[in-house]
């Protein structure tokens, strides 16, 4: 099991394994973790795309709120405001989810990627993109549609008239900008090296069970003999 990804199929080490394409290997692995007992010991393999996708939500709400009130937004305006609310958290979240398992979780799986750095710094760019740039961005578009639609003073006139407008808004929130960098690239880092930890003391206690299995059989056949 821990050989996935370490060799090419004509390595003369290769003799006596056998040859899987990368979708059986991810399946027959994914059924591995999905079913391990006991099952923490395999949890952020499982969760891990969850929790990046949670992470990734969590600043359009926030964002959301702040641009709402930056705008001047009141309760006659929520209902468009929400409506345009719902790519800031859905687009992030669910370009998150699909990116860190395809990209990430599924790399660490396989083993395909000898450079964990390179893993970790792939993971943080992709976390960054979705958790950080499509919420700001998301926010900042649909509250300013919001307060053209409705005709209010801080509304764009024009298109050059956007550009002072995302300046200023962007220097208001630097902070939140700021906090939330370090937030997703803590979440990176963090579910990578947990990935990587998870998958080897799952995969060193799937050999030993193997192990054991093996020397069980064996004392077995010679009890008979």
């Amino acid at each position: 099991m821990s050989s996935f990804g370490k060799f090419k199929p004509d390595d003369p080490r290769t003799e006596g394994m056998i040859h899987r394409s990368r979708r059986e290997a991810l399946g027959l692995l994914n059924d591995v973790f999905e079913n391990w007992v006991p099952s923490h010991q395999a949890w952020i393999i499982n969760n891990s795309m969850y929790l990046a996708s949670a992470a990734s939500v969590l600043p359009g709400v926030m964002l959301a709120w702040k641009f709402k009130r930056m705008m001047g937004l009141t309760k006659k305006h929520t209902k468009l405001h929400l409506a345009t609310m719902v790519p800031a958290v859905l687009v992030p979240g669910a370009t998150s989810l699909f990116f860190h398992q395809h990209f990430v979780r599924d790399d660490i799986l396989l083993n395909e990627t000898e450079c964990s750095v390179c893993v970790d710094i792939r993971s943080s760019a992709l976390q960054l993109t979705t958790g950080l740039f499509f919420p700001s961005f998301f926010s900042f578009v649909g509250s300013t549609v919001t307060a053209k639609y409705y005709n209010l003073r801080i509304a764009p006139g024009t298109l050059r008239d956007w550009i002072p407008l995302t300046r200023a808004s962007f220097s208001k929130i630097s902070p939140y900008m700021m906090a939330f960098t370090v937030m997703q690239l803590i979440v990176s880092g963090l579910l990578v090296r947990q990935q990587y930890e998870c998958r080897d003391l799952v995969v060193s206690e799937l050999e030993t069970r193997f192990l054991i299995d093996e020397q069980i059989k064996l004392s077995k056949d010679e009890k008979r003999t």
